[in-house]
């Protein structure tokens, strides 16, 4: 699940809790409403959401919105299909194929919407927490080596932020967290938004995520990144 930046103090060491609630909120939301378009495609009798991998994929989404408007041909609706989907365009066909009764269409009109609304909330609270990122100074030293490539490229996925929240981190903590095993943006944004820059003030939270010194001791060494023994965790 992504987390938003929860506020803890104020001045620029901690930033707002909105975007915490817009994030979390947004999350749930959307997954719900996703839900419910699939259970409304089912009463429908159409099978897309079973033929798509994703029914809120670009194709998907495509084939909704014709359905919304009117359209009732499944050829027609079938046409919509991105080259990418692996089931071929009979197969998605067959799959539209069902009972377009006028409440069926109205309860899938009302679930996209609503999923659309919860994405824009998401979208905006990606946008408030980069800009209330820029309250945090810079830690990178001058000499600090150049950001180093993802280990794992690869394009945006619907659970990850809407700005580039790795480079962030690396800029405030001037180490790459995501250098850490099993730590990537998401992940790794956490420690700073539920203790902060200051690690030293707030120890006793840093149990949540092991020891945040040992995780920030981050050493190259042979060209490979390894973690030092922790001097021990604090006793809660």
């Amino acid at each position: 699940m992504k987390i938003g930046f929860a506020s803890r103090r104020g001045g620029s060491e901690f930033v707002s809790s909105a975007p915490c609630f817009v994030t979390e909120t947004g999350w749930g939301k959307w997954r719900l409403h996703a839900q419910h378009m699939q259970k409304a495609l089912t009463q429908m009798n159409l099978q897309i959401h079973h033929v798509l991998s994703d029914i809120t994929g670009r194709s998907g989404l495509a084939i909704l919105d014709a359905i919304v408007e009117g359209e009732r041909n499944p050829a027609v609706s079938a046409q919509l299909r991105y080259p990418q989907v692996q089931a071929s365009a009979e197969v998605v066909l067959k799959s539209l194929v069902g009972d377009y009764r006028r409440e069926h269409p109205f309860t899938l009109r009302q679930s996209l919407e609503a999923y659309r609304y919860y994405q824009d909330l998401i979208t905006r609270g990606d946008q408030e927490m980069e800009e209330q990122l820029q309250n945090f100074d810079r830690q990178l030293p001058p000499d600090a080596p150049d950001f180093p490539p993802e280990a794992d490229p690869h394009s945006r996925r619907k659970n990850e932020f809407h700005f580039d929240m790795r480079s962030e981190l690396y800029r405030i903590f001037g180490v790459d967290l995501t250098a850490i095993p099993s730590i990537n943006a998401l992940t790794g944004h956490t420690p700073l938004a539920e203790v902060g820059t200051d690690w030293s003030k707030s120890q006793h939270r840093c149990l949540g995520f092991l020891d945040l010194r040992f995780a920030l001791t981050i050493r190259r060494t042979e060209g490979k990144f390894s973690l030092p023994k922790p001097a021990g965790l604090p006793v809660a």
